[in-house]
């Protein structure tokens, strides 16, 4: 087993060659420093996942502003020729994307004004997408602070036992 990984038996990991079992004679330095490297694999984990699904968000995100831009343009046709027809893959979004756009007339067709409302649906969906996507990296960036504390914590693990080294070695000179 490589050093660092986890064979899938609870609580079995290789840290520097330390032996992990809790039955055999660990040092509470290597209990702790064992502790902490879990924890920060563990998060770095997590950390990954969400770093994945931050990208599909930012995604979405572009993907709503790209269909935007669609709708600026047709408002603009709309503008020059009185009216526009809302394509069907743009209808298709919006239904799959549960955003309303203007029924007036019952039809595809749009002029100027229910361009404006359809752009205005858009430009909601965008903010509702935005808020969810900071609020996501509120907590993307919580994993990531918690990661990097317990590789914190690892550190001043190690840098304590070799203090106590160093204060045990002095004594005997």
């Amino acid at each position: 087993m490589a050093e660092g990984t986890t064979s899938g038996i609870s609580g079995a990991t290789t840290i520097a060659g330390a032996s992990t079992n809790p039955d055999t004679s660990m040092s509470l330095n290597e209990k702790l420093l064992m502790l902490f490297l879990n924890r920060a694999q563990t998060m770095q984990g997590i950390a990954g996942d969400r770093t994945e699904e931050a990208q599909d968000k930012l995604k979405e995100i572009q993907d709503a502003r790209a269909m935007k831009s669609r709708m600026n343009a047709l408002k603009q046709k709309a503008d020059d020729d009185g009216l526009a027809t809302m394509p069907q893959d743009m209808k298709d979004y919006c239904e799959a994307h549960n955003i309303d756009w203007d029924h007036t007339g019952n039809d595809d067709r749009h002029n100027k004004d229910e361009w404006s409302v359809n752009i205005q649906y858009m430009d909601d969906f965008i903010d509702k997408l935005s808020s969810n996507n900071d609020l996501f990296m509120i907590k993307l960036r919580s994993v990531v602070d918690k990661s990097n504390e317990a590789v914190q914590g690892a550190s001043g693990v190690e840098n304590q036992a070799k203090d106590l080294m160093k204060d045990v070695l002095a004594g005997f000179r």
